[in-house]
């Protein structure tokens, strides 16, 4: 048979006649042959690959991480199988260890950025690299100059601050860091502030706290404000994380929740249903946030149009409020 006619069939091509397609593949698997998928890459001119960039803060632990990103990780990685595409995980935290040449060096045919807005010279190198009309989508990038995907953050905040509303808090005090560099967390103050003046309520003074992990700055602000004997009957943390250590703190206290004390969270992770006592909190839709990158992705490699429109947020309403 002709080498044209062998390629055709080992690529499962329907021009090829079935039992002779057959027959080549049988031959194929007695012969132990593989096709060499870089060198058929080649000729397609594409990888088939997508890079997805995790920015870290330098020297953080990458066990440490917020669950919340392992989440999306993992959907991105399945919605990139469903499409066709392997996935290239990198994990990049200082200068030199920044790379984002992965269609240069015919690694990936374009890049995901997710991660810490903290890490202002990761976000700046990448800013530098799409201005060259590089391929690159971010999920929640800090700033307006990257296509990026993120969950309607001050509507979730309207949500969470409604929700203690209703249920007769009058005191809601926002744990979230000032100057993250994180609009998400912007958002979400945002929406607990528009809220709260929408009924004739200000925001509860929280003391300043400059703590890197989640957990202990939510348990940090519940400790500061307590000590500081400011009163507060609700709390609207900016993530899922402070507001398990925000628990933990009133925990330490003794403070009810929520008889006293309700609290909301932002995320949705899995092990939010697992605190004491379970958290209610914002849920962003991982699923969708992955595909919605994914397919942004694969649009711009084709050189399609790219809209992005902020992601639906929900309230999974636990015992904690």
């Amino acid at each position: 048979m002709s080498q044209p006619t062998v390629s055709r069939a080992l690529r499962g091509s329907t021009q090829v006649n079935p039992a002779t397609r057959d027959a080549i593949m049988q031959i194929a698997r007695d012969l132990g042959y593989t096709v060499d998928q870089n060198a058929a890459r080649l000729r397609m001119n594409s990888t088939e690959t997508l890079a997805l960039v995790i920015l870290c803060e330098f020297g953080e632990d990458r066990a440490s991480l917020n669950p919340f990103y392992y989440e999306l990780i993992g959907c991105i990685e399945a919605e990139a199988a469903d499409m066709g595409y392997a996935l290239l995980i990198s994990f990049q935290d200082t200068s030199d260890k920044f790379f984002g040449q992965y269609e240069d060096s015919r690694r990936a045919d374009g890049v995901i950025v997710i991660g810490s807005a903290r890490n202002k010279d990761a976000w700046d190198y990448f800013r530098d690299v799409n201005s060259d009309d590089r391929a690159i989508i971010c999920w929640g990038a800090p700033g307006g100059d990257l296509v990026a995907v993120c969950s309607d953050n001050e509507m979730g905040g309207v949500i969470a601050t409604e929700h203690m509303i209703q249920r007769g808090r009058r005191q809601i005090a926002f744990l979230g860091p000032a100057a993250s560099g994180h609009r998400q967390f912007a958002g979400r103050r945002l929406g607990y502030e528009k809220t709260l003046a929408r009924y004739g309520l200000v925001p509860v003074p929280v003391p300043t706290v400059d703590i890197a992990t989640r957990e202990e700055f939510g348990l940090e602000c519940v400790l500061r404000l307590l000590d500081a004997g400011v009163e507060f009957d609700g709390i609207f943390a900016s993530s899922d994380l402070i507001a398990l250590g925000a628990l933990s703190g009133l925990g330490r206290r003794g403070i009810a929740v929520p008889d006293r004390v309700s609290v909301v969270g932002f995320d949705g992770i899995r092990s939010s249903a697992f605190s004491s006592p379970p958290l209610t909190t914002v849920t962003q839709n991982v699923h969708l946030a992955a595909r919605t990158l994914v397919r942004g992705l694969t649009d711009m490699i084709a050189g399609r149009p790219v809209t992005m429109e902020n992601l639906p947020v929900g309230l999974c309403v636990r015992e904690s409020s």
